[in-house]
């Protein structure tokens, strides 16, 4: 059966929102991990004075919280760990003004796959100077056979670094570490309250990141 793919969300920019532009034209944020938010990689993008600087981000683990009084299991993915900004060259940068059409012109996709796991990737586009912000989430983009999201996520992914370059382990290493985690966390819900140490499980920073401010 045809359904549609992923979610897209439009909504104007709050103020809130344009306060922090910081003179960026635009600002664009990916985010990829797997079905449980592990091994999280981010990519976040602006333009600024037609200048277009990137930041790269990456976490073993997703950040796992689980609330007693509500009986509630979060979790968010990670992404806090961030290196340097760096200035992209001239293709590079117009490789990102293409990018950006695509975001907004994007419109809903429909598939016939439904895969249950897997993995999944966010982007956000906060246009500073129309004042909007669009969201589009694609759950397994590869495996659905929607050609313009996984076109919007490969022009993300080539900017990526070599995984050699910020993880010192292989993501099924990664998957098993962060697994037993949050096996831990479930095991000791079903005990009972959470051991303090256990209540909440921070996403790792790689060394060679430093902490966004």
């Amino acid at each position: 059966m045809v359904h549609p793919y992923g979610e897209i969300s439009d909504e104007p920019l709050e103020q809130a929102g344009l306060n922090v532009s910081q003179g960026a034209d635009y600002e664009m944020y990916f985010s990829i991990a797997d079905a449980w938010g592990n091994d999280s990689r981010s990519v976040t993008i602006l333009e600024r004075n037609d200048l277009v600087f990137f930041q790269f981000g990456y976490s073993e683990c997703a950040d796992v919280q689980y609330d007693t009084t509500k009986n509630l299991l979060t979790v968010r993915h990670g992404g806090d760990a961030v290196g340097n900004w760096i200035l992209l060259d001239a293709e590079k940068s117009a490789s990102v003004r293409k990018l950006k059409k695509s975001i907004e012109k994007y419109t809903q996709e429909y598939t016939t796959d439904d895969v249950l796991d897997g993995y999944g990737s966010s982007v956000v586009l906060k246009d500073y100077k129309r004042k909007t912000r669009r969201h589009l989430y694609f759950p397994n983009a590869k495996h659905s056979r929607v050609h313009d999201a996984v076109t919007i996520e490969k022009t993300f992914v080539s900017f990526l670094p070599s995984r050699d370059s910020y993880a010192s382990m292989s993501y099924s290493d990664v998957s098993k570490k962060c697994a037993d985690l949050q096996n831990e966390l479930v095991v000791q819900m079903t005990m009972g309250e959470p051991d303090s140490s256990i209540k909440k499980k921070h996403p790792e920073q790689t060394g060679w990141a430093e902490k966004r401010n």
